[in-house]
């Protein structure tokens, strides 16, 4: 029986993957097969069939993350088809055009909004982080970072030398402002001035910014 590309992908993830990963990895590898509508038996698959399912997903506007988790689904499940004798070569991979990354639109706050988020901070849970992003200018992964070993409360200075997402950071921000937000908390058991529950920071703020 031939097998065909978008039902070997799924018998490669139940057979190959499922055991191997964490079920919510694993659902999200079904989400990204669901891309893979080529019913094309994997022998007589060519390039344009792969170029076909890339070409669909950008006319369907869908981020060009997605498409190359989809790629990485097909290229790995053909890799392990190859293995089997399924097909001969893997071809069909080979100088696929993706869609260039669109640069992301940035739309700082204007300086009334940020008045009004100061000022309305004590009605949400991350006012004072809120608070704490505007007096810095610090990213959301350096304040996250922050210790109280970094908070030097006499000199009123502040060492950022984390982040939460890559590399690290030597540099001091000197603001009162902040010091003063941190000192509320100077005596808290836990060793971090920020929590963060969930949900990305950008759409918390913007969301709460729609509430005033």
């Amino acid at each position: 029986m031939k097998k065909k590309l978008n039902d070997w992908v799924y018998e490669w993830l139940e057979t190959y993957k499922k055991v191997m990963v964490k079920p919510s990895t694993y659902d999200s590898y079904l989400q990204y097969a669901t891309h893979i509508t080529c019913n094309k038996s994997l022998k007589k698959l060519s390039n344009s069939d792969i170029q076909k399912l890339i070409n669909n997903m950008v006319v369907d506007g869908l981020k060009l993350s997605t498409i190359k988790h989809m790629l990485t689904l097909v290229r790995q499940s053909l890799k392990k088809a190859r293995s089997l004798g399924l097909v001969k070569n893997l071809s069909m991979l080979e100088d696929l055009e993706l869609p260039k990354k669109q640069p992301k639109k940035i739309t700082p706050l204007l300086p009334d909004e940020l008045n009004l988020i100061i000022k309305n901070s004590y009605r949400t849970f991350y006012g004072d982080f809120y608070k704490a992003l505007i007096y810095t200018g610090c990213r959301v992964g350096e304040l996250i970072a922050l210790r109280w070993s970094d908070v030097d409360f006499f000199n009123g200075v502040l060492h950022i030398e984390h982040t939460d997402y890559l590399g690290d950071l030597q540099y001091l921000v000197q603001l009162r402002e902040l010091l003063t937000v941190a000192d509320k908390y100077r005596f808290m058991v836990s060793c971090s001035l920020f929590f963060h529950t969930g949900g990305t920071m950008q759409r918390l703020l913007t969301e709460f910014l729609q509430t005033l």
